[in-house]
């Protein structure tokens, strides 16, 4: 019996084969083999047959197909041939091929184990069972996704470079995955497992600390951030030159700045990263600003108080106006003391106290930074800062009061701890005038020591008082002893009276004028003796004693003088001479008549004698009351 319609049967030609596409593949399977042959027809049951395996086949044109090797058991030769219905395989001359089934490779190894997620990090693997044909391509695969191709490094290794991992932008966590070795055209599922590599975040650097330092380099910083890495080849990088880093966490590092070939003020970028790749910088805020090498010459003054404050000028190279700011200067082992910019060769800076310094000696090293934390100290470690102590203390002044056109010559004496004989530059201030002072070696008057400098005009010539007090090491060091000192104007003589007197001295003189100021060391002058005793009356008189004189050898007509402060004698009205005072011969009396007189008084009497022309007065008796004559 047949069917009422027939059926067609088509008959094709043998399937030859020319060529597979790889010839190789390992024992897990899953590799694409391309396959080129002859009547190849797309049907529903085209496959390929790997020895006793048949798997499904991917019709590609009439000569071409592919197929994926299928996993088996151990290694080996197979042939692969083509069925287009499943059940006719050729077996005829040149209708198989051979495929080679070999070992799995296996990564035993990898370093560095971590690298940035921006990719690019070389990688090492330590391998066995890898298939020794330089045709056959081998590939690095991390994870299920990412496939490069990988170097062959003799026997037992291989290098690859990592790739850019493409997960979510929002990831900040490490992304860990496996590494494997495959061959060409192994599909994913067949990739295997192997040894973690770890996808890490690039370095993200906001600042360094110092951010300046000498084109000598060598200093000292600290790099902040984020997502560092402890590896073992970190490294900071200033501009094209690495130096090595210390891990101190995920946010810090310390390096040391390289020295460079670059013109003071120039500026390098700052990254963080691994010598090997595995960890970068993927942004960096941090520059790094090189300046002149900094040379210390010299400091003046050279010495000052214990208690600090002593302002200095220190001169030297290399100090830098844009970062003025962090010119620095330092006294033994003292902090840092910032320091005022003058010029590229000259700043100023005060001394600290010499407890601060921490130094058991009174002379200590003195270092200079343009960054507050490189110190550079004179070449021949020559530059050095003492300290004095006790602080100097004035005990008195004299005289204490002056007039206003100054040249008063002022002696100041400080307590006996003092010692001024290597001081420097000693200078007496009145108010905010200075003048230069003098030691005096040999003044025996007081025990302490003494200096003497002249008192300058007063401004505008204005009255009142200032403080006095004497500064060392060019008006660095002042004392604070709050000595006051008067400024008067010169006063001013109208008259005397009387304008005569004997030559035994001691009669009191009035002198009229205006200015006279009260004070203690007020005296009269007649000529060149002084007057035994002067009193203050009033701002315009005062009273003195005639001194004694020698009739025999002392000018008889004298001018006479008045001076507030026993040193400095004041002025007449203007265009007066002094006012004048003469000098007679004691009166003496040799004869009186009549010689007898009632005891109730009211006789006549006559004097005879010497130097009576001037008499206005006589006296009976040493106690007797005296009558005009």
């Amino acid at each position: 019996d047949f069917t009422p319609e027939p059926v067609p049967y088509r008959l094709h030609g043998p399937v030859e084969i020319f060529s597979i596409a790889p010839s190789v593949g390992t024992v897990r399977g899953g590799t694409r083999v391309v396959v080129q042959a002859n009547n190849v027809e797309l049907t529903e049951s085209l496959a390929c047959n790997f020895g006793v395996f048949h798997v499904d086949a991917t019709y590609i044109d009439a000569n071409t197909l592919s197929c994926v090797s299928p996993e088996v058991l151990e290694a080996g030769e197979v042939n692969i041939s083509i069925t287009l219905n499943r059940r006719d395989y050729a077996s005829g001359p040149g209708s198989t091929s051979t495929f080679s089934y070999v070992p799995a490779p296996e990564v035993l190894g990898i370093i560095p184990d971590q690298g940035w997620m921006d990719g690019g990090t070389h990688v090492r693997l330590e391998t066995r069972n890898v298939y020794n044909d330089p045709s056959s391509k081998v590939y690095c695969a991390f994870g299920p996704r990412y496939l490069v191709e990988a170097q062959r490094r003799g026997d037992s290794f291989i290098s690859c470079t990592s790739p850019r991992y493409d997960g979510n932008n929002s990831i900040t966590d490490d992304i860990s995955v496996s590494v494997s070795l495959v061959y060409e055209n192994t599909e994913p599922k067949s990739w295997g497992g192997g040894p973690s590599f770890t996808f890490v975040n690039g370095a993200v650097v906001s600042s360094i600390t110092p951010s300046v330092g000498s084109v000598s380099g060598g200093t000292v910083c600290v790099v902040y951030g984020i997502y560092f890495q402890n590896r073992h080849d970190l490294q900071c990088v200033f501009g094209n030159f690495s130096v090595p880093a210390i891990f101190i966490n995920e946010g810090e590092v310390s390096c040391t700045s390289p020295g460079q070939r670059l013109a003071p003020g120039s500026a390098v970028t700052v990254k963080v990263e691994s010598n090997s790749g595995s960890i970068r910088t993927m942004q960096t805020f941090a520059q790094f600003e090189y300046t002149s090498h900094l040379s210390l010459y010299s400091i003046y003054p050279a010495l000052g108080k214990s208690s600090g404050g002593t302002k200095l000028n220190i001169t030297g190279h290399g100090f830098s106006e844009s970062h003025a700011h962090l010119l620095s200067c330092r006294f033994g082992n003292s902090p840092p003391i910032l320091a005022e910019y003058v010029s590229p060769h000259q700043m100023w800076c005060h001394s600290p106290s010499l407890a601060d310094t921490a130094s058991s000696n009174a002379t200590v090293d003195v270092a200079i930074s343009n960054n507050g934390q490189d110190w550079v100290y004179s070449r021949d470690d020559d530059v050095t800062f003492t300290y004095y102590f006790p602080s100097l203390r004035i005990i008195d002044i004299q005289p204490k009061l002056g007039p206003v056109t100054g040249g008063t010559s002022v002696r100041v004496s400080f307590d006996d701890g003092a010692d001024l004989s290597w001081m420097q530059n000693i200078a007496c201030h009145f108010g905010n005038a200075s003048v230069p002072a003098a030691i005096i070696t040999s003044y025996v008057e007081v025990a302490a020591t003494v200096v003497e400098c002249i008192a300058p005009r007063r401004t505008e010539l204005q009255e009142g008082t200032v403080n006095l007090e004497i500064s060392v090491n060019g008006g660095n060091d002042m004392t604070t002893s709050q000595q006051s000192y008067l400024y008067y104007r010169d006063p001013v003589i109208e008259h005397i009276g009387p304008s005569y007197g004997y030559a035994a001295g001691g009669e009191s003189i009035r002198i009229h004028g205006h200015g006279f100021v009260k004070s203690a060391d007020l005296t009269c002058r007649f000529d060149t003796h002084v007057s035994p005793q002067a009193r203050w009356i009033s701002s315009s008189e005062v009273e003195c004693k005639s001194p004694r004189i020698d009739p025999g050898f002392d000018a008889r007509v004298v001018s006479v003088m008045v001076a507030m402060n026993g040193v400095d004698y004041g002025k007449t009205n203007e265009d007066v001479a002094w006012p004048e005072f003469s000098f007679i011969n004691n009166p003496a009396v040799v004869d009186v008549v009549p010689s007898i007189a009632s005891a109730d008084g009211g006789t006549l009497c006559m004097m005879k004698g010497k130097n009576l022309e001037r008499a206005v007065a006589c006296r009976f008796g040493s106690l007797g009351i005296a009558v005009p004559v």
